[in-house]
């Protein structure tokens, strides 16, 4: 016999108070003989027989409860029997792999969609009154799931999640499992490892990580039974917006901002229309096509004026390939309107930058002429 929580065996020690109660009142007796006393005796000896029984079962009710009750708080499992899985119920964690790479689109699988009739089909499985907890390995730490025995409300929530464009982390997920297995209520506990097995997100510099939190898992009372469920998609060709960079300094309306986005090939398929569209708030500003090559990167670039203040979305969009999800790319931005400022000269000039406040109106807003396209977020009179 084993116990999940062996510090609340201390609770038992709780049951020796009645018997030192029952030590420190018993009352000394004195026998004091007289003339009658022949007669009383043996019935005085039936009756404290029957007195003293009740009373050795009243203490040892006494001494129990408080000891049952201790051994119930430190939960025993008796690890001798074998549980039977048809009907046992089960404390199931279920790691869901919400890498980029799931979203892949091919003819033959679709892995995130076999990730999620594999825990469809894990929960309608279950034994009555199992519970499950459902974590993202891109956030572990925010499970989408908590631990709950509504396994149909799990699956609603499973199939209202939008996973975002991230890497996965399965040593911080393993970890997280544990925990989860720590607020556990069966004896029986399961992890299921729903992935594609990346090698961006299985670095092999971590494997002796997570051999480490795989054997602390292992030496858990009673240990997980640990499962990976191999949902990957065979394509290996997939392009993807790798980054978007502009500029962090406030903008103002009439301000030319520049955008540049860097796209990846990681495959070995040439692509030599490889089509790229900017988009602010929904339209698109502008289409161009490139050739990109295997394995190759490229920089491509997007100048806009906005014209109203605001908060506005860019969008820099490629072509579709079998990992949709990481051909798109988008920014806010928040566009202010210019700040009026008035300049004050005490001794005006008819001539240019003669007067005290010429060179200070310049700095302020650096254009020369009208038809100069160079703006600021100040607006100098």
């Amino acid at each position: 016999m084993q116990f999940l929580n062996v510090l609340l065996l201390g609770g038992t020690a709780a049951g020796a108070i009645p018997l030192l109660i029952h030590l420190l009142q018993r009352n000394k007796r004195t026998t004091v003989p007289w003339a009658a006393m022949q007669f009383l005796v043996p019935r005085d000896l039936q009756q404290r027989r029957r007195l003293r029984l009740e009373q050795w079962l009243l203490l040892l009710l006494r001494v129990l409860i408080p000891v049952v009750l201790g051994i119930c708080m430190a939960r025993p499992l008796l690890t001798g029997i074998p549980p039977s899985h048809n009907r046992t119920p089960t404390s199931l964690v279920v790691l869901l792999d919400d890498s980029t790479s799931m979203g892949a689109r091919t003819q033959r699988s679709h892995p995130a969609a076999r990730a999620a009739n594999a825990v469809e089909e894990l929960l309608n499985g279950l034994p009555r009154g199992s519970e499950v907890s459902i974590l993202p390995m891109s956030e572990p730490e925010l499970p989408i799931v908590e631990l709950t025995a509504d396994t149909a409300g799990a699956l609603e929530k499973l199939a209202r999640y939008q996973p975002p464009p991230a890497q996965s982390k399965p040593t911080a997920s393993l970890e997280a499992a544990a925990i989860q297995l720590q607020k556990a209520h069966h004896s029986r506990r399961w992890i299921v490892v729903l992935t594609d097995f990346q090698k961006s997100n299985w670095p092999e510099e971590e494997v002796a990580m997570r051999s480490r939190v795989l054997e602390r898992l292992k030496s858990q009372t009673p240990a997980p039974l640990i499962t990976f469920f191999d949902a990957g998609a065979s394509s290996t060709e997939n392009t993807a917006v790798d980054s978007l960079a502009f500029t962090e300094l406030p903008m103002g309306v009439g301000q030319r901002v520049h955008f540049v986005a860097t796209f990846k090939n990681y495959g070995k398929r040439i692509y030599p229309n490889f089509g790229i569209r900017w988009k602010i708030d929904s339209v698109v500003r502008s289409n161009c096509t490139v050739s990109l090559g295997a394995n190759e990167s490229l920089q491509a670039s997007f100048d806009y004026s906005f014209d109203q203040a605001g908060e506005h979305v860019l969008e820099v969009t490629s072509d579709p390939d079998d990992y949709p999800a990481d051909n798109v790319l988008s920014a806010s931005l928040s566009i202010q309107n210019p700040v009026p400022v008035l300049l004050i000269n005490g001794r005006p000039a008819s001539e240019p930058l003669q007067g005290e406040t010429d060179f200070l109106e310049i700095a302020l807003q650096p254009a020369f002429s009208k038809k100069s396209e160079a703006t600021s977020l100040l607006s100098p009179k």
